[in-house]
């Protein structure tokens, strides 16, 4: 949703970040992979591009090319990503708290951040609803 604006450095990064979130807890699920391609379509780059890399790296990296507006907005996009599969489990939290000091962002945005993913996805299975039964 936010992505398309970043640089061609910051998308590869965020791919690497993604691919790094999806496997935080070991096991990537359908719907991860499936967000994972989502996210390169919407960046038009090459989802094979992803590589494991560690996530402190990948966010250290970040933070030294994007400025705050930048990482919110990466942050928001894995918050989304962890929510995906409706799951959230000790080591996504871990890894969205370590993400969250490296890009020195609060928890308080980030609690906010997980509100409005939770809003935004409530709205998305309502117009489903309205739509599609």
């Amino acid at each position: 949703m936010f992505l398309r604006p970043l640089s061609n450095d910051q998308k590869e990064l965020f791919l690497n970040l993604a691919l790094a979130a999806a496997s935080a807890n070991n096991l990537i699920e359908d719907s991860e992979r499936l967000l994972l391609v989502a996210y390169a379509d919407e960046m038009s780059i090459d989802v094979n591009k992803a590589s494991m890399m560690q996530m402190d790296e990948i966010c250290r990296k970040l933070k030294q090319i994007s400025n705050s507006k930048e990482l919110n907005q990466i942050a928001f996009e894995i918050v989304g990503m962890m929510m995906i599969d409706n799951e959230y489990d000790k080591e996504e939290k871990t890894f969205i708290l370590k993400m969250a000091e490296i890009f020195e962002i609060p928890q308080s945005r980030i609690d906010k951040m997980f509100s409005c993913a939770n809003e935004y996805s409530a709205l998305i299975k309502k117009i489903n609803v309205l739509m599609y039964e």
